[in-house]
């Protein structure tokens, strides 16, 4: 029996989850997130012959999260991150991507968390 009246809320210490998934792309295709107003885009580069690195910056109201040598081994942002506000409250993110297949093949599998306090 199902009760429709009850909503599941799920907690990470004291952050809300608002959403959750795992993705999967190709160095084709970029991962991009909306959250009302809110846009988020994942952008790939590198060969993997560096460490992973991740920057941030807006361009036309989209914050870009720059992933540069994400190739195999899985990399992220692990802690809770700040990024933007949602409905008066901090919005947060986390997220983990792991290469899939052949390096050249750039396919990935990206695991991503929204957070709030």
């Amino acid at each position: 029996m199902v009760n429709d009246d009850k909503k599941i809320v799920t907690y990470v210490g004291d952050y809300e989850v608002i959403d959750n998934k795992v993705v999967h792309v190709s160095n084709s295709n970029h991962l991009v997130i909306k959250v009302d107003s809110i846009k988020i885009k994942f952008e790939f580069s590198g060969d993997g012959k560096n460490p992973p690195s991740t920057t941030f910056r807006v361009e036309e109201k989209t914050l870009i999260i720059s992933c540069v040598d994400y190739v195999y081994a899985g990399s992220g942002i692990v802690e809770p991150l700040e990024i933007a506000r949602f409905q008066g409250k901090p919005l947060y993110i986390c997220f983990y991507v792991k290469g899939l297949g052949r390096v050249d093949a750039g396919i990935r599998e990206i695991t991503y968390t929204l957070y709030q306090k």
